[in-house]
């Protein structure tokens, strides 16, 4: 369950009264590769699996063509792959890369080929959409969401209370259903960071979306990249950062 109820004091600048919440569970999920700790998340308990996928995928790890295999236990995540990879050695840890790194992570990302085109007028029913699945948000105000979809509708969402997992849930989701990221489309609640774009353009999806704002390296590596940007959708106004010759 990733939210549970609490008795808590609400209270105004007046009085105080008994009552009760609903608060989202936040643990800490392990991931393994070859029986070696590579890191450990903290995450909503929920799509371990997917979270696990999509992570390893957005690192580089979890390729199309290179066989693995892959169990879940628990908050535990155990992949075999026939690679050699050094764990870590950090206890929490926020894939991506410093500024300082800036211009070695931008020429170790690929280059987004994708013929996909954007129909904006869609874009305001399909955040919707996208707005109407976030219930967990609604009960407790403590998860982001993600989703992909194929421009129409929503194929999959997650929940969760971290902005970069919830964004490999849905790339782990859409990676294990066998769907071909060049033509789907991220959708975020969050602010659009460097990490979310590295992911997204790991994975090959071609289109951003998201109600709040990008950052500056965000959209440097999205217009250099070939990556379709776009923030502050709210109703029918949005704005464009990168990738404008995508849409329609």
């Amino acid at each position: 369950m990733i939210y549970k109820k609490k008795n808590i004091r609400k209270c105004t600048f007046d009085t105080c009264r008994d009552g009760e919440d609903y608060i989202v569970s936040e643990e800490i999920a392990s991931i393994y590769i070859n029986n070696a700790l590579y890191t450990r998340l903290s995450c909503s308990p929920a799509e371990i699996e997917y979270l696990g996928v999509g992570f390893l995928l957005t690192e580089g790890i979890i390729k199309n063509g290179i066989p693995f295999d892959y169990k879940v236990k628990n908050l535990e995540f155990y992949l075999t792959i026939d690679k050699s990879i050094e764990p870590t050695g950090y206890i929490l840890r926020s894939s991506g890369c410093e500024s300082g790194e800036f211009t070695f992570c931008l020429q170790e990302l690929p280059q987004i080929d994708s013929s996909f085109k954007l129909k904006i007028q869609k874009l305001p029913e399909l955040f919707e959409k996208f707005n109407k699945k976030s219930k967990v948000f609604k009960l407790t105000g403590g998860v982001h969401a993600a989703a992909i979809s194929d421009g129409k509708n929503i194929l999959f969402f997650s929940e969760d209370i971290g902005r970069h997992n919830a964004v490999d849930k849905v790339i782990g989701k859409t990676f294990l259903n066998g769907i071909n990221f060049s033509t789907t489309i991220l959708l975020s609640s969050g602010r659009i960071s460097l990490e979310i774009v590295k992911k997204a353009i790991t994975a090959g999806i071609p289109v951003v979306l998201s109600r709040s704002a990008p950052t500056s390296l965000a959209i440097q590596t999205a217009s250099v990249k070939n990556l379709t940007l776009i923030g502050f959708l709210r109703g029918k106004r949005f704005n464009i950062y990168s990738g404008y010759e995508r849409t329609l």
